[in-house]
């Protein structure tokens, strides 16, 4: 399987990651990083439009600062001033969307609702025999 080479493109427009090659790094890093972000804000189902679109355009902004880091490191960035721009977006759109993991709700669909009281009573410290007695 060859490993094709994509480009971030200039600019985050709507529906930008699904339009990459999916067989690229830059793809499948992308879609990583979406599905990251995503199980951070509580899941695809928790995840409302906006916010779908916001996450779109962080992940190109984070990508569009991993180019500027290594431009700082190989010494070709004259200007900071992009670098920094780009930075504050990744901060603004991270506090947009939320700095605080959201507690993703999973039910064991397994346990029975007695286990269930049992777990009830004992947490309320009551004996077990006597409820169950009755």
């Amino acid at each position: 399987m060859r490993v094709r080479k994509s480009r971030l493109p200039a600019r985050a427009t709507i529906g930008w990651l699904a339009r990459l090659d999916g067989r690229s790094i830059l793809a499948r890093t992308a879609s990583d990083r979406l599905a990251e972000l995503t199980a951070h804000l509580g899941g695809d189902t928790e995840v409302s439009a906006l916010e779908h679109s916001l996450l779109d355009r962080l992940i190109h902004t984070e990508m569009l600062a991993q180019r500027y880091e290594a431009e700082v490191r190989d010494g070709k960035l004259d200007d900071p001033a992009p670098f920094l721009a780009v930075v504050d977006r990744i901060v603004r759109l991270s506090l947009t969307l939320g700095l605080r993991r959201r507690a993703r709700v999973a039910l064991d669909m397994r346990q029975t609702l007695q286990q269930i009281e049992r777990e009830n009573r004992e947490a309320r410290g009551q004996p077990l025999e006597s409820a169950d007695a009755g």
